[in-house]
């Protein structure tokens, strides 16, 4: 069950929601007669969106007899495209916008937070489509679910049970002004995207064996002279998987194995200061106007660069960790640190091994990098040029999506090789307990000597990747 309050939403509460199925949703004690008070106040002011129109239409003022004015504003701010969004995501993005009006600062009606909330309890989300927002609020996909909250848009169910009686003036905009959904896709990606990179740990330390590389890159008295906290508890990570393993094979091993903690760890980074920023995102206000102790409030607290700044890092930082093991990839096919034939061949001289693993992944990798492209790295100007930029962090969220499919197929490709190497005829190594409980799915994928098809291979170690956790 949850109780929301505004104040202590977190991104653990978010991975545990079932993607369907009915919610167990209350409202934190006294959450509506602030609410209410709140609304009285706002009620008596002249406000933005309010009494007036918006964007370049903020100098209009509102006619006292016009009781269309909400129902016009999220009429024509309903204007998402393209594919639907995962209903999961849309449910995650309703919670988060129930926390932030649980929050007495929007000055709407408490009917509509409790529209909202009664959706969620009975399993509801409306269908809303990918292409919607810009990184200053996500006004169209709330305009969707306000459509759907008065029975005007069906729900993903195809229903249209109506929740609320209409939209007035005081809701329209309230109820828009967020960027609940961008924090619900940001929130959803870290657990993603952590487990992802132990997998990446977890690979790492079989090619370290496969290749008997040399631990000293790991060892704790260097990560002290430099103590980065993501660097410092990558190779911590390493020190445990491979805690004893094989005598090292060379005095100094390749970039993609020696700076790992140094790649892997500035990704850990980037993804601990993303989390850090959504445990603040998660129990704040961004409604355009606030309406605080008694004062109204015009501000721009709905635009995100923060996000798109962190959303843009990781991804790079997830591109320089998939390039390390396109690189590592290539290690293995070296006889000269292999100690086996070329491309981990068998049988006669011309055969191929695994040599076509490489172009898969670097034709992964390439997608990898079209996905880390920054997405706040362009602006532009809308609405008669009185809003004049914009983060495009909904963008870059989505763009995780994109890399993570493509990273998964990078480390795959890894995996098959690093597991090949170690099942075929070579020098002797040593799989350290550690790894071997860690590695365990991925020690057990079947290892063909012989020139095969590798597609069913990508396909079952693409699957031992998603499934590798940490223990």
């Amino acid at each position: 069950m949850f109780e929301l309050t505004g104040h202590h939403l977190t991104i653990q509460d978010l991975a545990q929601l079932p993607t369907q199925g009915p919610l167990n949703i209350t409202l934190g004690p006294g959450v509506r007669d602030s609410l209410v008070t709140t609304a009285i106040h706002a009620n008596a002011t002249t406000a933005y969106g309010r009494t007036t129109g918006v964007g370049a239409n903020r100098n209009t003022s509102v006619d006292a007899n016009d009781n269309e004015h909400g129902l016009r504003l999220i009429r024509s701010h309903a204007y998402d495209a393209g594919q639907p969004l995962p209903e999961g995501l849309v449910r995650a993005a309703m919670v988060v916008r129930a926390n932030q009006l649980a929050r007495p600062m929007s000055g709407l009606r408490p009917e509509v937070l409790d529209a909202l909330v009664s959706a969620c309890n009975d399993g509801r989300s409306p269908i809303v489509r990918r292409t919607s927002s810009m990184g200053v609020g996500d006004v169209a996909m709330f305009a969707a679910v306000g459509l759907s909250l008065i029975g005007e848009r069906p729900w993903s169910d195809g229903s249209k049970k109506q929740y609320l009686d209409t939209i007035q003036a005081e809701d329209a905009l309230a109820f828009m002004s967020t960027n609940a959904a961008l924090i619900a896709q940001a929130a959803l990606i870290t657990f993603r995207i952590e487990k992802l990179l132990y997998a990446t740990h977890v690979i790492t330390a079989l090619t370290h064996v496969a290749l008997r590389g040399n631990p000293e890159a790991y060892d704790a008295k260097v990560h002290a002279a430099r103590p980065h906290p993501g660097m410092v508890r990558s190779a911590a990570l390493m020190r445990n998987l491979l805690d004893g393993a094989g005598k090292a094979a060379r005095v100094q091993d390749p970039l993609s194995l020696r700076c790992s903690p140094q790649v892997h760890g500035a990704a850990l980074t980037a993804l601990e200061d993303l989390k850090r920023d959504l445990d603040i995102e998660l129990n704040s206000v961004t409604e355009n106007p606030l309406y605080i102790d008694g004062e109204t409030f015009h501000h721009g607290g709905f635009h995100n660069a923060l996000l798109a700044l962190d959303l843009d890092r990781l991804r790079l930082a997830m591109l320089q960790v998939a390039d390390l093991s396109v690189a590592r990839l290539t290690k293995l096919h070296e006889p000269s640190l292999t100690d086996q034939r070329p491309f981990l061949a068998h049988g006669p001289a011309t055969a191929s091994g695994t040599m076509m693993l490489e172009y898969t992944a670097i034709s992964a990798l390439a997608e990898v990098r079209a996905a880390a492209h920054p997405a706040c790295g362009a602006s532009t100007s809308y609405s008669r040029g009185l809003e004049d930029h914009a983060s495009f962090a909904w963008l870059s969220a989505l763009e995780v999506d994109r890399l993570y499919e493509s990273f998964v197929t990078v480390l795959a490709c890894e995996l098959l090789a690093a597991v090949r190497s170690l099942h075929l005829e070579g020098p002797v190594r040593i799989i350290p307990p550690a790894l071997q409980t860690a590695a365990a799915s991925a020690l057990v994928l079947p290892v063909i000597a012989a020139d095969h098809e590798l597609t069913p291979q990508i396909v079952a170690a693409r699957k031992v990747v998603v499934a590798l956790t940490q223990i």
